[in-house]
């Protein structure tokens, strides 16, 4: 969807944020048997684990996202003077926690790919997987990382698939992740209470703020530049995008990793 495009209703928006069920429950197969011979157990039983948390993260995103599209809230929340922003700062808990759990979902993809395809192994200090080395092996697995190890290794069809994901959220998801987890929380239009600016102006020597600013001195540090402000429009309607192009991607991967 188009970041400017109308936020569907909660229940239209249903309809865009379709479940991957072919990757849910998959670690059952290994309860009793192995069908696959050219894999481990233990690869297999990690691959499976993946594709579950990849399910559950998606489900989770959905949930909040889908939330974030209701028009209003249960009124035990909305004590004050202003429902109106209550009802929008109550949304913004769900747009945030939707940002947190689809940022999630790209490194738990890239993990069901590491452990499958072993790419751990190729590390500079190769690793085996054990019960022991588990813990080092996922905390190995970084995008960076992942994504190169992955090259020649991974079905190209699949990692073009994965690269593509990542490509369109690169500005967006991970951005703004990282800005709620140092800073707690983004700065939403619709929420805005910041509109005073602060403001240095580089002065030279023995000249006052006033000339400064008549000549036009840059401003070297202006307080507006620092915030992190978009519409809540636009974070609802990039996650619905990141969505659909996830789903697409995870069709890709049960095809090429059959469990």
């Amino acid at each position: 969807m188009k970041k400017n495009a109308e936020i569907p209703n909660f229940n239209e928006v249903f309809d865009y944020l379709l479940l991957p069920e072919w990757l849910n429950g998959k670690e059952l197969n290994y309860l009793f048997f192995v069908k696959d011979k050219e894999r481990d157990t233990a690869t297999l039983v990690e691959t499976a684990r993946q594709f579950q948390y990849l399910y559950d993260a998606i489900c989770a995103g959905r949930f909040n996202l889908a939330t974030a599209c209701k028009k209003k809230y249960t009124p035990d929340f909305l004590e004050g003077n202003s429902p109106e922003k209550a009802h929008i700062w109550v949304q913004i808990q769900f747009v945030n926690n939707a940002i947190f759990w689809y940022n999630a979902t790209f490194d738990i993809l890239l993990q069901s790919i590491w452990f499958y395809y072993k790419l751990y192994t190729y590390l500079e200090e190769p690793l085996m997987l054990t019960s022991k080395t588990f813990g080092q092996i996922q905390k190995a697995c970084n995008r960076e990382e992942a994504l190169s190890l992955g090259e020649g290794r991974v079905p190209s069809n699949l990692m073009n698939e994965i690269k593509k994901l990542r490509n369109g959220m690169t500005n967006n998801i991970p951005t703004w992740a990282n800005y709620l987890k140092h800073n707690g929380s983004i700065q939403y239009k619709e929420y805005s209470h910041r509109n005073a600016v602060v403001g240095t102006i580089e002065c030279k020597e023995g000249e006052d703020i006033l000339s400064a600013f008549q000549r036009g001195a840059p401003m070297v540090y202006n307080s507006s530049k620092t915030l992190k402000e978009i519409t809540i429009r636009e974070a609802i309607n990039t996650l619905i995008h990141y969505h659909q192009s996830l789903i697409e991607v995870s069709k890709e991967l049960v095809k090429e990793i059959d469990l």
